[in-house]
């Protein structure tokens, strides 16, 4: 669950007694936004920064990778993928489980934007411990169907649903 876990960074955060600073999708940041970022490290007193970035995405010549050389030195983490568990987790069918597992690359982002579409669609509901629950019989196909789009297809298509909403009520 991302809020908690965005309350275990915050109660952390408390335990270092020290400013910190969470950035995601550092991989898409220009030179403006990594020019304020070095400067706020350079001048904040122990302030301490958080970068998530897809790795993959950060060629070695770039702005980000070189702002990464110049004010990142300490530890890195490689997230990777959710694991088939955690995965499972999620869901009370294993169909489910099984098809989100096989038919996303299981970033978060992918499994989220599945589950999403899916919820959306009526073919899953949750149980009341808050898991998901196959609701149609054809989920697994809808899972392959969707796990077979790319994210950025994804976001991009309710980014563009989202901006025909505002566009119409303007």
């Amino acid at each position: 669950d991302q809020v908690g876990e965005v309350g275990r960074l915050h109660q952390l955060a408390a335990a270092l007694d020290r400013p910190l600073l969470m950035v995601d999708d550092l991989q898409w940041a220009d030179p403006t936004s990594l020019r304020l970022l070095a400067a706020l490290h350079a001048r904040v007193p122990g302030l301490r920064l958080l970068l998530a970035y897809r790795s993959d995405e950060v060629p070695p010549d770039s702005s980000v990778a070189e702002f990464l050389r110049r004010t990142v030195g300490g530890p890195s983490v490689d997230l990777g993928p959710l694991t088939t568990s955690a995965i499972a987790r999620l869901t009370t069918s294993p169909e489910l489980a099984t098809a989100l597992d096989r038919h996303t690359d299981r970033s978060p982002l992918a499994v989220t934007e599945v589950v999403r579409e899916l919820a959306s669609r009526g073919a899953i509901v949750r149980d009341g411990h808050g898991r998901w629950r196959v609701a149609a019989p054809s989920v697994a196909f809808a899972v392959a169907d969707l796990g077979a789009r790319s994210q950025r297809r994804a976001i991009s298509a309710r980014a563009a649903s989202r901006a025909a909403g505002s566009l119409a009520r303007s």
